[in-house]
């Protein structure tokens, strides 16, 4: 798929957008793999979310960050987006108190 039929699935579905931004080269983001193939954190996801893991070296990433106006610090990072394609940082700042509170041992 690309972008835009995920977010015509998302208005479908009525669902936020999580948007994965990685390089297949990137070894930090090939860390993420085990944790997203696993079926809870899948079935999670899946339920609350459309996701999309969108390569950041792909003229689909450098055409979409750019009109969204997004500059990418670092990969991987996790973006979400309501249905509309509008940046929601409520999401990421829930999931970056989540891993403090709660960090995996």
């Amino acid at each position: 798929g690309n972008l835009r039929s995920v977010f015509d699935l998302a208005k479908a579905q009525n669902k936020p957008v999580f948007i994965e931004a990685y390089s297949p080269e990137c070894h930090v983001c090939q860390a993420f793999k085990p944790t997203f193939s696993q079926k809870i954190v899948g079935d999670i996801f899946n339920k609350y979310f459309i996701s999309y893991q969108l390569d950041v070296d792909t003229e689909e990433a450098h055409g979409f960050f750019g009109k969204q106006n997004i500059w990418l610090p670092s990969i991987p990072t996790l973006l979400f987006f309501d249905k509309n394609i509008i940046f929601n940082a409520t999401f990421c700042i829930i999931l970056r108190l989540l891993n403090v509170l709660q960090p995996q041992s």
